[in-house]
């Protein structure tokens, strides 16, 4: 219940921020005002001279739920169209949804992508009702009223016109130009943009200008070099050469006019709707996603036109193979927080920092932002120029080196009116790592969303370069990420901390184990933050997770606590929560501190007590692979030559060719219905038939085979250096194995399939199954582990232990699949509920009634939870 007293106090800042007046140290105030009505604020925007407001405040509740309050001088009825605009706009450039303008009457709500439906909500505010009209309760009953966004967002607009305006320069200079010299002309472009734009805001030099048009309209016979060096004279200000170099600006001096009049336009305004860019104001997330298209491909497609006047316009290809992808901006705020808040002024003055593969420099920027906008709230002194120097990026890639100079030098002039060149190295990262290790540069910060390249997508020198760097910590197939964490383990100082953004397999695949126990012999895991059921990078399938470690000082003892996240839904609030160490469990996520809970060769599941205590109760039973022999299905090598419709098969001949059985089709129990593929398969007891067998005895599909010749040699390397016959499957597996009775189950689902082949009559493409290990055991013993595996408990174990792919779908490699945990069939105490287990599964497999199938479903799974021994609470935890 409100008090009289904060009743009062909020009723006064109300009326200060609302004022008809300017006042005096509004971020103060407005700091004061989210603290008392529990709004979550991020950042303060001071306003331009020309703005009715008194300031703006940026709140984060939850990635979609971000929103900036308008605290106005003038009513918002008052306001002209012209006004209105403009102040939604400040939203926009901050690729923020939700503006809130409060003025001495109302509090408005505003979506403003919705072009039609923006003003979702107006609440008056009235003496005594302040702080029901003004808390953050009331904005989270207000988004659930969120109209469709039907307005393009600011980032997706500025990559299109830069990908746009790439390609046209591009081809009108004969696409002679490179990709770092066109990001030379952006870097410059958005370079005196955000000056312009940031005097404009300081009332420097006036607001409806737009000096680099107003240039070209006065002065007709002019090039771009000419334009820049003018526009640096108006603002006062000389471009870094890091920035621009004078030669590379030269090389675009034959666009003619009518060119850079439409470049330099596409720059001021927006053509998909009213909103003004502001570069002043833009965030690090939007500003970042522009700077990733830097370093997309350029590409010519060669036209077929031989008398073609036109110098062909490039595509525009995205370059995965880096695998690097653009970092969020909420994980590069949650790591600058977090960094913040460990070190006092001093000791973060003395921080030696590094980005390892820097990228657009969203960290270095984020932390450099945080740390300055906390010294400046705090009325601290500080060296700008000493915090600067002490951070240092690293990127193979110049396009993004470049990007990240103009981030920094931006924020640099931002605070300091001043261009300072900052420490970005253009090179390879992990080389660049070693020779600093062995000149013993160490570092108290290694901050990185290092890239995630597998060893199939690497050269075979880079393959062992990596290697060299594990020094006998990969274990299998290597990822670039493991040889950052490694390197930057050992580059750290004593009680340095690495912060990382990782792929979620990191903390179970097996190929990562060794790596996990050097972490452990070397490093305090201080948090461990679970996001896979988030998607942090947009259109990627990667499942993410966030590790931040401690180097061990071995003079010094410190705890073995570390903070857990495992986050489903509030990815932003969560984060928020586990900054300020609080530990709650909530249906979107839970968060929780545990002591020692990381174990030498163990796998890193992030799981609440409860679930860590289940699941550690079912992996006490025997091991699935005690029973049942695990196998891969068959790998083809060329999935379209040996794969057929079954009807154009010769019926005499289909003894070399099984019934192929795609994942789609593979059902819980059962599979779905006849299959229409069928796969060649021309072995007999693990020997492939010779040619002249075929020839003889399958005529019509040697013929086929002799058509696919060609394609079989093209495609396949195996083919080309002799190392099987060209008619013969890639990995064609044991015949005796892929003819057994058989549980099938897809290699990637989202809920528990598994399915059974009774008499072996069907093949699978890589695709697991299981066959009993010894041929003396009861064949009812199939399905006693069918009913086993498609149950709550088995699957909600094996799910945990998956890794993750889009969407949620768990992967099932071999070795998890074996290691699945079931009741011992052969203990006498279990045999009357095996009996039941085995008799509920037939009936459900030929069952044709589906109310009847969930019925027997539901009697499955309490069978199979007696047989694990759970107890109530479990059961609930299951949802059983």
């Amino acid at each position: 219940m409100i008090t009289i007293d904060k009743m009062t106090y909020i009723s006064s800042i109300h009326s200060q921020l609302t004022s008809h007046t300017t006042v005096d140290n509004p971020k103060d105030l407005v700091l004061n005002f989210a603290k008392h009505l529990g709004w979550n604020p991020s950042y303060f925007i001071e306003p331009s001279a020309n703005e009715k407001s008194n300031g703006y405040l940026v709140i984060e509740h939850g990635l979609e739920n971000s929103a900036i309050i308008s605290f106005l001088t003038k009513r918002n009825e008052e306001l002209t169209s012209r006004e209105e605009e403009n102040l939604l706009a400040i939203s926009y450039n901050n690729l923020v949804g939700w503006h809130i303008t409060i003025d001495d009457r109302y509090i408005n709500y505003y979506f403003i992508l919705n072009k039609q439906n923006r003003q979702v909500e107006s609440k008056k505010i009235e003496i005594g009702n302040e702080e029901e009209a003004l808390k953050v309760s009331t904005f989270y009953e207000v988004i659930k009223r969120k109209p469709n966004s039907n307005i393009r967002a600011l980032d997706d607009v500025l990559i299109e016109n830069i990908s746009n305006w790439k390609r046209i320069i591009s081809a009108e200079l004969n696409n002679s130009i490179d990709l770092v010299t066109l990001s030379y002309l952006f870097n410059g472009t958005i370079f005196l943009r955000s000056i312009e734009d940031s005097k404009k805001r300081a009332n420097e030099i006036d607001s409806h200008t737009n000096i680099l048009l107003d240039i070209l309209s006065l002065n007709k016979d002019i090039n771009i070099s000419n334009i820049f060096e003018i526009a640096q004279e108006k603002l006062s200000i000389k471009i870094p050469e890091h920035i621009v170099p004078k030669d590379k600006v030269k090389l675009f001096n034959r666009l003619d006019n009518s060119i850079l009049k439409r470049y330099f336009y596409s720059f001021y305004e927006n053509e998909y709707n009213r909103f003004r860019y502001d570069f002043s104001i833009m965030t690090k997330q939007a500003l970042s996603r522009i700077y990733q298209k830097y370093v997309s491909i350029l590409s010519v497609v060669q036209s077929n036109n031989q008398g073609n006047l036109f110098t062909p316009i490039p595509i525009e290809k995205i370059n995965k193979d880096n695998g690097a992808y653009y970092t969020p901006e909420y994980i590069a705020r949650f790591f600058s927080k977090y960094i913040c808040k460990r070190f006092t002024d001093g000791e973060f003055d003395n921080l030696k920092i590094l980005e390892p593969s820097v990228g657009s420099g969203i960290f270095l920027r984020t932390l450099l932002e945080t740390e300055i906008e906390e010294r400046i709230s705090k009325k601290s002194n500080f060296n700008i120029d000493k915090l600067f120097n002490n951070v240092t990026g690293i990127d193979l890639d110049p396009n993004a080196c470049l990007a990240t100079n103009l981030s920094l030098t931006l924020l640099h002039y931002i605070f300091n009116k001043t261009f300072a060149q900052p420490d970005i190295i253009t090179g390879d990262s992990l080389t660049i790592l070693q020779e600093k290790i062995k000149k013993k540069e160490n570092f108290d910060i290694v901050i990185s969303n290092p890239p995630y390249i597998n060893q199939d997508n690497k050269s075979e020198e880079e393959t062992n370069k990596n290697k060299i760097i594990l020094e006998g910590l990969n274990n299998g197939k290597i990822d670039t990420y493991q040889a950052f964490i490694k390197l930057s383990v050992d580059i750290l100082n004593p009680n340095g901390l690495g912060l990382f953004v990782l792929p979620h397999n990191f903390l179970t695949a097996k190929s990562s184990k060794k790596l996990r126990n050097y972490l452990l012999d070397h490093c305090y895991i201080e948090l461990v933050a679970d996001l896979s059921t988030i998607n942090v990078f947009d259109k990627v399938g990667t499942y993410t997770m966030l590790l931040i470690f401690r180097k061990k000082d071995h003079l010094k003892s410190l705890n073995t606590y570390t903070w857990l996240l495992k986050c489903r839904t509030s990815v932003g609030e969560a984060l928020n929560q586990l900054l300020i160490e609080n530990e709650t469990n909530q249906r979107q996520y839970q968060i929780y501190k545990a002591e020692n809970y990381f174990n030498i060769d163990e796998e890193w599941y992030i799981l609440n007590k409860p679930e860590f205590d289940l699941l550690n109760k079912l992996k006490s039973n025997k091991n699935i692979d005690t029973f049942l022999k695990v196998n891969q299905g068959i790998i083809t090598g060329n999935d379209e030559v040996f794969i057929r419709n079954s009807n154009s098969i010769d019926n005499k001949e289909k003894d070399i060719y099984k019934t192929f059985l795609p994942d789609k089709e593979i059902e819980r129990f059962t599979i779905s219905k006849k299959s229409q593929k069928v796969l060649f398969y021309p072995y007999t007891n693990n020997i492939i038939i010779t040619k002249e067998n075929l020839q003889d005895k399958f005529p019509k599909s040697w013929e086929y085979m002799q058509t696919q010749k060609k394609k079989i040699y093209t495609e396949s390397t195996d083919v080309k250096k002799e190392k099987r016959v060209w008619w013969s499957l890639h990995r064609p597996r044991r015949s005796e194995y892929i003819n057994a009775p058989k549980i099938v189950c897809p290699y990637i689902s989202i809920s528990p399939k598994f399915a059974l082949d009774l008499e072996g009559k069907f093949a699978t493409s890589r695709s697991p199954y299981f066959i009993l290990k010894e041929e003396n055991l009861d064949p009812d013993l199939l399905f006693y582990f069918l009913g086993i595996l498609n149950s709550v408990p088995c699957y909600w174990a094996l799910s945990l232990q998956a890794h993750k792919q889009s969407s949620g779908y768990n992967i099932f490699h071999l070795n998890l699949l074996g290691k699945t945990p079931v009741p011992d069939p052969t203990l006498t105490e279990n045999s009357s509920l095996v009996s039941k287990m085995i008799l509920l599964v037939k009936k459900r497999i030929i069952e044709k009634n589906e109310l009847k199938k969930l019925d027997l479903e539901s009697e499955i799974n309490l069978t199979a939870s007696d047989l694990y021994k759970l107890n109530p609470t479990e059961l609930e935890l299951l949802g059983l």
